[in-house]
C-alpha cells in the first residue's frame, strides 16, 4: 500500500465495468427456462445463465467473476430497487 491507497477507483472500474455491462439492461434467463424458445422466435435479446436468475444468485455469480478478474473483493452488494438489495459475503 502506497500513500494509504490500495487501488485506484479507475482500476476498479476497469475491472468491474465490463463485467457488469454484460448483464445490465438484458433479460436474464436460466438456461432451462421455457421462455427461451419464445424469445428466440421473437428475436428478442436475452442472456442465458446456468442458474435461476434471482438477485441472490446474480450476486454470487458477479462476485465470482469480479474476484476471478483479479479484484480482491470480500463482498458485493446489488440493489434492485431503492428498498431491495442483497449483500453477498462468502464465509
Amino acid at each position: 500500500m502506497k500513500n494509504g491507497i490500495t487501488m485506484l477507483f479507475s482500476d476498479v472500474d476497469n475491472i468491474v465495468e465490463p463485467i457488469i455491462k454484460q448483464y445490465d439492461h438484458y433479460f436474464l434467463l436460466h438456461d432451462e427456462d421455457t421462455l427461451i424458445p419464445i424469445m428466440e422466435f421473437e428475436n428478442e435479446p436475452y442472456i442465458k445463465l446456468p442458474f435461476e436468475t434471482s438477485a441472490e444468485n446474480m450476486a454470487i455469480w458477479l462476485f465470482s467473476q469480479i474476484k476471478n478478474a483479479g479484484l480482491p473483493i470480500t463482498k458485493i452488494e446489488l440493489q434492485e430497487t431503492e428498498s431491495s438489495n442483497i449483500i453477498y459475503e462468502p464465509i
